[in-house]
């Protein structure tokens, strides 16, 4: 089961390491190295180089719009201030990270949450950020899609109390998913996107307008399932994955 391999999240580093960054690189070099050396090998949810493709919002919504999928109307990576009125700011990347702070010369832990307006002290980071033209959403919705097969769930909105999916869980917020069922058009157009992408398990995300839009704005390569569903889904999900294998 392949989920991008981190060298800048949380690695043991020996106590005789005196140079992180350059042990954090070569744990990089060996993995890639068994990486390679797999290559022939079925790889789920998909090849490594496909998962990192799917990884990428700008392409990935490209070929999202080209399956069919409604998509944010703008989409842009940005070293310079983009937020104006209707701009959602989004970290590039993974949102936590372990970096070198030049001031206390330690590796210390970044994460970078996404807003509406960004806070000042992010902007003295110098780094690019990806903006996205923002969408006034009631509902959200996440998908498990494992083989074809598609399971989606829906939650209001207002349980997020103000804040993105991700702050509201790291609050503690218990947020309620009841069970979805996708329009039929919007299911053909996702397991066409996975097709086109080599990928045959992801957590798709959608948020949906008043009007009844339905936005895809993540698609999640191998996703994260467990934890906010119940455990009957969980176990029907599980079962589900073990049969692709």
């Amino acid at each position: 089961m392949s989920r991008l391999w981190r060298i800048d999240c949380l690695i043991d580093i020996p106590q005789s390491c005196t140079h992180p960054t350059l042990f954090r690189h070569k744990v990089e070099s060996f993995l890639n190295e068994i990486r390679f050396s797999f290559d022939h090998a079925r790889w789920l949810p998909g090849k490594y180089e496909d998962v990192e493709k799917a990884e990428a919002k700008i392409p990935l919504m490209q070929i999202a719009s080209s399956c069919g999928l409604l998509t944010p109307k703008v989409s842009l990576n940005s070293f310079g201030s983009k937020c104006n009125d209707g701009y959602y700011k989004k970290s590039l990347g993974n949102p936590f990270t372990i970096s070198f702070d030049t001031e206390t010369r330690d590796e210390v832990a970044v994460t970078l949450i996404n807003k509406l307006e960004p806070p000042s002290d992010e902007q003295k980071l110098g780094i690019p950020w990806q903006w996205q033209t923002h969408i006034e959403s009631t509902s959200q919705i996440r998908c498990v899609l494992i083989n074809n097969k598609i399971r989606a769930y829906k939650a209001d909105i207002a349980q997020f109390k103000n804040e993105s999916l991700r702050e509201a869980q790291e609050d503690g917020t218990i947020i309620t998913w009841e069970k979805y069922t996708l329009p039929v058009e919007i299911q053909s157009s996702l397991l066409k996107l996975t097709k086109q992408l080599g990928l045959t398990l992801c957590c798709p995300e959608f948020l949906v307008t008043s009007e009844g839009a339905h936005f895809f704005i993540d698609l999640n390569p191998s996703g994260d399932w467990y934890g906010f569903l119940n455990e009957e889904e969980n176990v029907v999900i599980a079962r589900l994955i073990v049969e692709m294998l």
